[in-house]
């Protein structure tokens, strides 16, 4: 997992019904967990309408008399994966105490993702969700005299395709900006990089929905195909003619690090699918850290990773850069099969011209090294 929850504290003010102490993430940062991040913990009692010491009771101090404000959250939501979702809070304050400040904040999402709120301030805000899996997120509101109220409210995404890989890497990292790349070959025997029209290999030369428009404008554009099921994205690789359900699609090609990155087929032809991932440019940000999921049918039928791919010196993107050959889905019937190459701790890693040149990694090796 690129991220895990955590919190420093006693677990046990976790538990407390709306107390104020909240968990944190921790980073998966070269195959190790770094700190804890953004967790909340107890503090003394203030008159502010929450249990600020997480002991069950909120406000118990003397001459406490402000009733803090009531936040109002929007009805849980039901969706598509990398679509749009617009959320409308609303305050009430008992006191009739005017509201100074409303934000909203992520506090439980998929692993890997980089959604946030759009705006953070305001009772209004808007969401895209960048991948499979479950957010809840919360309002706070505050009113003139301290007080303070919450809610939460609870978004299930979800996609239609029958395959889909999702990748992430250095989540939570400052300032990253390298360039990881996802490929899928659409049999064993195929040939990495072969980026044609009807190429063997899908990713972002041939494959991708948004051309060449960027991440901000192609998350836009995607959500507006989910939205509107009369919409179908443009043309990518042909690898059954004619296009249709059966070809695969790159729909988000993150360039300035993070990701996510995601190919999907929305229904499968039987056969053997080979997944890599080449590390393009680190552009000066030194090791990225990769994971993926495997969503087949909707259900997660493989987690993969953390792996570290290591920069070329000099950077760039040439025949020395790190391939890692993941493994291949087997899809059959309705469902799959993942079988992975090497180990977490002996990935199948090559450069991208041993790839290209040989249609695959040494079989037993990672970066020449024989695994043991």
């Amino acid at each position: 997992m690129p991220e895990k929850p955590c919190y420093t504290g006693d677990p046990r003010e976790l538990e407390v019904e709306n107390g104020q102490c909240r968990a944190g993430t921790q980073a998966c940062e070269f195959e190790f967990y770094g700190p804890c991040v953004g967790e909340v913990h107890a503090s003394a009692e203030v008159c502010d309408g929450l249990d600020n010491d997480c002991n069950g009771a909120i406000d118990e101090i003397a001459d406490c008399i402000n009733q803090p404000p009531v936040a109002l959250c929007p009805p849980d939501q039901e969706g598509p994966t990398l679509a749009n979702y617009d959320l409308v809070g609303a305050y009430e304050d008992p006191d009739g105490d005017p509201m100074v400040s409303a934000t909203w904040a992520i506090v439980e999402q998929p692993p890997g993702s980089t959604a946030t709120p759009a705006p953070a301030d305001g009772l209004e805000t808007r969401v895209f969700a960048d991948l499979q899996g479950d957010y809840t997120l919360e309002l706070t509101v505050t009113d003139d005299r301290g007080g303070v109220g919450r809610c939460q409210t609870h978004l299930s995404t979800s996609s239609s395709d029958q395959l889909r890989v999702e990748m992430v890497w250095n989540a939570g990292a400052a300032m990253d900006t390298s360039d990881v790349d996802m490929h899928l070959r659409r049999e064993p025997g195929g040939a990495w990089f072969d980026g044609g029209a009807t190429g063997d290999d899908c990713y972002f030369v041939n494959c991708r929905v948004c051309g060449t428009i960027g991440e901000a404008a192609c998350r836009e554009e995607i959500a507006a195909y989910n939205a509107d099921p009369s919409l179908s994205p443009p043309a990518q690789v042909e690898w059954f003619p004619p296009l249709d359900d059966d070809d695969p699609r790159l729909d988000l090609d993150d360039v300035e690090g993070g990701g996510p990155e995601n190919i999907n087929i929305r229904t499968p032809r039987n056969g053997t699918y080979r997944l890599g991932i080449h590390y393009w440019d680190d552009d000066d940000f030194g090791p990225s850290t990769v994971s993926l999921r495997v969503f087949c049918a909707g259900e997660v039928a493989a987690t993969i990773g953390p792996v570290v791919l290591n920069p070329t010196p000099g950077g760039g993107s040439g025949p020395g850069t790190e391939f890692w050959e993941v493994g291949d889905i087997v899809w059959s019937g309705h469902g799959c099969e993942f079988r992975s190459f090497g180990s977490q701790r002996c990935p199948q890693i090559c450069t991208r011209g041993e790839a290209q040149e040989n249609g695959t990694c040494p079989v037993g090796e990672t970066r020449g090294e024989i695994c043991r």
